[in-house]
C-alpha cells in the first residue's frame, strides 16, 4: 500500500514535515488499512456508490481521508487483496475476488 505514496526519504536529513513518521505508521498498520479499503470498496460496489471516502486514523492526533473513485476500485482491490489474505479475512477475500472478477469482465466488455 505504501508503495503508492510518493515518499522521498533521506536518512541523513531532518524531517520537518513528519513524513517518515507517517510512513512508519502506515507500514505498521498497513494490513488494517487494506481491510478497511477492501471492505469499503466492496460495500460501495454492492450499493452502487461511485466514490468512497475512508478516514484512516493513524493515532489519537492524526487521521487522513483516502478517497477512491469507481474507476480506481479494481486497482484498489487488487493492490490490497494480499494483505487481506495475510490477515485470513476469508469472507472479505471472497467478496474482493468476486468483485475483481466482475470489474475485470466489465472492463473487457
Amino acid at each position: 500500500m505504501t508503495e503508492d505514496f510518493d515518499f522521498n526519504f533521506d536518512d541523513n536529513k531532518s524531517d520537518p514535515t513528519g513524513a517518515s513518521e507517517l510512513h512508519q505508521k502506515l507500514l505498521e498498520r498497513g494490513n488494517e488499512f487494506s481491510i478497511l479499503i477492501c471492505d469499503s470498496v466492496c460495500d460501495a460496489l454492492e450499493n452502487n456508490i461511485d466514490e468512497v471516502i475512508m478516514e484512516i486514523e493513524l493515532d489519537d492526533e492524526f487521521a487522513m481521508d483516502v478517497t477512491c473513485a469507481r474507476e480506481d476500485y479494481l486497482e484498489a482491490l487488487i493492490l490490497n487483496l494480499p494483505r487481506v489474505e495475510e490477515e485470513e479475512e476469508y469472507e472479505l477475500c471472497t467478496r474482493v475476488v468476486n468483485h475483481i472478477k466482475k470489474l475485470e469482465s466489465e472492463k473487457n466488455d
